[in-house]
């Protein structure tokens, strides 16, 4: 999938706050994608919903998805991958 160069670093910086360290500090997921979120403006959260639905719409390995943000989140499958995408979207979304 295509991502513009705003797209790509936006997902990078989220992906940066996913990072291994991360997971050292919370053992839910979705706590994690709560902290990584936290630094997002209304508007990059606003922009990120949109990149998240254009990636789950695409149909491509959710594993490539990922990896292109360098969170160094590791899924074993694609349907895994694609449910991390999902909650993380889920978080966005409750976010505002």
């Amino acid at each position: 999938m295509d991502l513009t160069s705003e797209e790509k670093t936006l997902w990078q910086r989220v992906g940066k706050g996913l990072s291994h360290q991360i997971f050292d500090r919370f053992e839910r997921f979705e706590d994690a994608v709560d902290e990584a979120l936290s630094g997002l403006v209304p508007e990059e959260r606003g922009a990120l919903r949109v990149l998240l639905e254009r990636m789950l719409a695409s149909g491509e390995d959710a594993r490539e998805l990922w990896q292109m943000s360098g969170a160094g989140v590791a899924f074993d499958n694609p349907k895994g991958a694609r449910m991390g995408l999902m909650m993380l979207l889920e978080a966005v979304k409750a976010k505002g």
